[in-house]
């Protein structure tokens, strides 16, 4: 028998998901990190990033990632897959639920959500051969996927990839760009705790070494995420494709920390309050006429895309 006795597990979800204010909140993520994670997952709409996120069981991988969705630009379509439905995103418009079972596994779901023109592909619980099809799709065009994964750290999540069954060829792996490490960690004051960890920029191959570059690290002694000295992969590389400074971006990165601490300061926390945020502080893009043209004829420019927050979360708050 698989056991000695008979055993029951019951996993109770949320009947409110968690926003990404809940957990500037409860202090797993910072609002700074936060904001950085906001830029790198609508690109200025012009470039959206790939991310992963990883740790231990019960860690709350899901929890953040379902909370990250916040991030996405309404107007996109996401397709999400997952071995066990627990992603919750009801209150959007375009979102593709697809759960695997006895007639399709999750590579062949992948397979076939690649047909659907999906704007961003979620995989929940990355663990078999779905892992190499998710890295060339984003290597053959897709933006923005984001999944989760077991791991102990960044350089472990490399490992991992690399090695059987997932088998991701090692020239794919910097397609992955950053790594969220998130691990449930004991606390004097508050007993259990989640907390984001580490999140690391994934760049070259060096020496057949995959670089990773360590931007936010957690400090146990104070309980906060620190920013650390190395310079951001994600903001270069958005700074050549935008043609905007960097100084520009990591002013655009403070901007989106202080719209977030004002949603918390004004106790903005349900998800679908901040979803509503967010539908709001993209809408003034896409309701200027000649904007929206050229977004439908793919022409929409960083300059056009910058230029949200400068009047935008005025507006959005009156």
């Amino acid at each position: 028998p698989l056991v000695v006795q008979p055993t029951v597990t019951v996993r109770m979800f949320r009947k409110q998901p968690l926003s990404v204010i809940d957990l500037i909140n409860r202090g797993t993520i910072s609002s700074e990190l936060a904001a950085y994670l906001w830029l790198a997952m609508d690109g200025l709409m012009l470039h959206p990033f790939n991310l992963i996120i990883v740790g231990g069981t019960a860690a709350g991988k899901t929890s953040t990632l379902n909370a990250l969705t916040s991030f996405i630009p309404p107007s996109e379509r996401i397709i999400t897959i997952e071995d066990t439905p627990e992603l919750n995103l009801f209150k959007r418009e375009d979102w593709v639920q697809m759960a695997s079972g006895e007639q399709a596994g999750m590579r062949e779901l992948l397979i076939n959500s690649l047909r659907m023109r999906p704007d961003r592909l979620i995989v929940g619980d990355i663990r078999g051969s779905e892992a190499e099809t998710m890295f060339v799709a984003m290597n053959t065009g897709h933006r923005g996927v984001m999944g989760t994964l077991h791991a102990n750290n960044d350089r472990d999540a490399v490992k991992r990839l690399q090695n059987a069954p997932m088998s991701v060829p090692e020239t794919l792996i910097p397609m992955a760009e950053i790594i969220i490490v998130q691990h449930r960690v004991h606390s004097r004051k508050h007993g259990l705790i989640r907390r984001i960890t580490q999140v690391s920029e994934l760049s070259k191959i060096e020496e057949g070494v995959v670089a990773l570059n360590e931007l936010f690290r957690w400090n146990p002694v104070t309980d906060e995420l620190e920013r650390t000295d190395l310079s951001s992969g994600v903001l270069e590389t958005l700074s050549k494709v935008t043609h905007f400074k960097i100084q520009d971006l990591k002013q655009e990165i403070e901007d989106r920390k202080q719209i977030l601490e004002y949603l918390q300061k004004r106790n903005v926390s349900l998800q679908e309050e901040v979803d509503l945020f967010m539908e709001k502080y993209y809408a003034k893009l896409f309701l200027e006429p000649e904007k929206t043209e050229k977004k439908e004829k793919g022409e929409l420019d960083s300059k056009d895309t910058i230029e949200l927050n400068s009047g935008k979360f005025k507006s959005v708050m009156k």
